[in-house]
């Protein structure tokens, strides 16, 4: 069973929170954890960006066709391994590397 966790975006503030009880609020997004681990055991959740150096590929993790996947830079959408890849930042701080994905 996959751990259920989420970290929320408050982009009025430009942060996030890893909070352990979930309130809902307007203006805020939510992202889940997607229940694997990076190459340096850091918790992988949606929006995250991600790169293969030994693949040579970078991607951004979202949730499509009821599950985890990747939209990377050669591909499209893929399951890669998700222990091999490396999170090297997130959608709403590193947006200039989507640049590659597109």
């Amino acid at each position: 069973m996959r751990e259920l966790k989420v970290r929320i975006w408050d982009g009025n503030n430009n942060k996030y929170d890893y909070p352990d009880i979930v309130e809902l609020n307007s203006g805020l997004e939510y992202e889940h954890y997607i229940g694997r681990k990076d190459i340096n055991k850091k918790m992988i959740f949606e929006g995250d960006i991600l790169q293969s150096n030994e693949l040579n590929w970078i991607g951004q993790c979202v949730y499509k066709y009821d599950r985890f996947m990747l939209i990377d830079n050669r591909n499209g959408f893929s399951e890669p391994c998700w222990e091999a890849c490396e999170i090297i930042g997130n959608i709403h701080l590193n947006q200039e590397l989507l640049e590659q994905v597109k």
